[in-house]
């Protein structure tokens, strides 16, 4: 079996999203000549990529043409070089296999299907039809609708996974399900400033949001407050730079951020600073969450609580609510903790949501190569930062700064 580290260094997917024309000198194999590969002779041709061909295992296929391509086996294309496998192929064990099996290829590179979809959105789709505007808003009733069923499961159930988002929450959910313990997953109840909503309709649309948001409604409001009484509430802080970048690309993946990259690479923007420009947009959410959120809903300034630095938790307590706040970075050594929170001695960790495993794995690697940070941005963060002093070290505080500066804009700021 190929190493991983290997096999996502063989990708294209990041190359596609900085500049197209980079497949143009690749001979362009679509792995699959089922359903999923004829759609992605769609997107390539929208594309503007007329010229490829397809690979199958199945020997009835060879020979066939298909959309203006011809079908081989792979024991006919082992001899060429320069080829580019989209592999076209739903199943996650089969893409497995088959990438293990065409590495052997000499020159051989891929280029994951959802890269593709995601260069169509952002290069080929026009957002500006009456039939793409139409689809963006079926998209956004579907998110409201998603949010609704969200927010009926916490009041719903005793035990609430409520924060922020990219800080293991996924972790957690699983894990309590795992100790038998039924539980909500949830991040946002009041959305007081919907930036999702702004990715999705895009800027101009925000009247628009607010008058379809029905979490907005002072109705909506008592209603949720009155059901989340007397819940045992997980929450957790993590490195914000860390929390933005996994956010941004956790947009990309959901599909939430589609029109915003598509406005900035139509524009001329590299996707690197398009992603840095969307991490700068989004400098205080974190932050402003235990305001915007969990005040909002209990009152509770956490900041009013002394934080255990070095333990990396702290359990608050009131007449209608007991919340356990933790350091995600100390989460390995929590199972005991959240244990005894949630009255469970059975509780055990199980991991969820690796990143490593989703389908944009491939472009977060290289983005982390290629990423460059402002450099105030990153000493707002960890140079006499409110949240950061209150739950984390300074010890602490300066890994982080030293990890994130070196991926400063200018060589001289690398040498700090």
């Amino acid at each position: 079996m190929v190493k991983v580290d290997r096999i996502t260094d063989m990708y294209m997917d990041y190359e596609i999203l900085e500049n197209m024309k980079c497949l143009e000198e690749k001979e362009i194999i679509i792995y699959g000549a089922g359903n999923h590969g004829k759609e992605a002779a769609v997107l390539l041709h929208q594309l503007g990529f007329i010229k490829f061909n397809f690979c199958d295992k199945d020997i009835y296929k060879h020979g066939m043409k298909i959309m203006g391509g011809e079908v081989f086996s792979i024991c006919e294309l082992e001899k060429r070089a320069n080829l580019l496998f989209i592999i076209a192929v739903k199943n996650k064990e089969s893409r497995r296999e088959i990438e293990n099996t065409l590495i052997n290829i000499e020159g051989v590179s891929f280029l994951s299907f959802f890269a593709l979809k995601a260069a169509w959105k952002y290069f080929a789709k026009d957002y500006t039809t009456i039939e793409s505007k139409a689809e963006t808003l079926s998209f956004w009733y579907e998110h409201l609708r998603v949010r609704a069923n969200t927010v009926a499961d916490a009041c719903k159930y005793p035990v609430v996974v409520y924060q922020n988002g990219k800080v293991a929450s996924s972790t957690i959910k699983s894990s309590l399900l795992h100790a038998g313990i039924k539980n909500a997953h949830i991040h946002r109840f009041f959305f007081l400033n919907d930036m999702v909503g702004k990715l999705i309709l895009g800027e101009e649309e925000i009247e628009f949001i607010k008058s379809s948001n029905i979490f907005r409604l002072r109705e909506y409001v008592k209603y949720i407050k009155d059901g989340m009484k007397h819940k045992k509430i997980i929450t957790m802080v993590r490195d914000p730079i860390a929390v933005n970048l996994s956010t941004v690309f956790q947009w990309i993946g959901r599909g939430n951020a589609d029109k915003y990259f598509s406005d900035q690479l139509k524009e001329g923007v590299a996707f690197s600073e398009a992603v840095v420009e969307l991490m700068l947009r989004i400098k205080n959410r974190l932050f402003d969450w235990f305001n915007e959120e969990l005040r909002e809903m209990y009152g509770i300034d956490v900041f009013d609580y002394p934080f255990d630095r070095e333990k990396g938790y702290v359990i608050i307590s009131d007449n209608t609510v007991e919340i356990l706040l933790l350091k995600t970075e100390k989460l390995s050594q929590m199972a005991g903790v959240i244990g005894d929170f949630i009255d469970n001695d059975q509780f055990e960790l199980f991991n969820e949501n690796v990143g490593a495993e989703k389908e944009y794995s491939h472009i977060y690697k290289r983005m982390k190569e290629e990423l460059e940070l402002p450099k105030d941005y990153i000493e707002y963060y960890y140079k006499n930062n409110l949240y950061m002093d209150h739950f984390y070290t300074k010890e602490e505080q300066n890994k982080f700064l030293l990890k994130w500066m070196k991926f400063t804009k200018s060589e001289q700021d690398r040498c700090i």
